[in-house]
């Protein structure tokens, strides 16, 4: 059986390791927002890779693209 891969946290000040997704599919290329409250990432959905995002705590998740072919390496881009 192939492992997947899941997403975690680590938080340096308290030595703590924290999962955040639990899904049966790959998830990779997490990233923060500027101001540390969401984490976009990369997951895959009937086997394709799609955007998702969800609050740094690990709630709130949503998928936020839809479209055939690669969408799995999202990165935050400053609007000003």
């Amino acid at each position: 059986k192939k492992k997947k891969n899941r997403s975690f946290y680590f938080r340096d000040r308290i030595r703590e390791l924290t999962q955040l997704t639990f899904d049966s599919s790959n998830q990779l290329i997490g990233r923060f927002s500027p101001d540390g409250k969401k984490i976009v990432y990369g997951g895959v959905v009937d086997n394709d890779w799609e955007v998702f995002l969800m609050n740094s705590d690990g709630n709130g998740k949503e998928q936020i693209t839809f479209n055939p072919g690669f969408d799995g390496d999202p990165i935050w881009i400053p609007c000003n």
